[in-house]
């Protein structure tokens, strides 16, 4: 399973039966941060300014 690290920001994979997670749900709006758009941040090709939708994922991480 594929969960974004909280301190890092980092998509990760976990093993669900071994890690506490938790799964937040939300309406997509327009400019959200797509699988797509995150993997492209996570390579250095996007900016946390150009990727839509960033705040609200660092405030939920938070």
């Amino acid at each position: 399973m594929r969960l974004i690290n909280t301190r890092s920001f980092r998509m990760e994979s976990f093993d669900p039966d071994r890690h506490p997670y938790a799964i937040l749900s939300h309406r997509w709006g327009d400019n959200e941060a797509t699988f797509q758009k995150y993997q492209e941040y996570q390579q250095g090709k996007r900016t946390e300014e150009n990727l839509g939708g960033f705040s609200k994922i660092k405030g939920l991480c938070n």
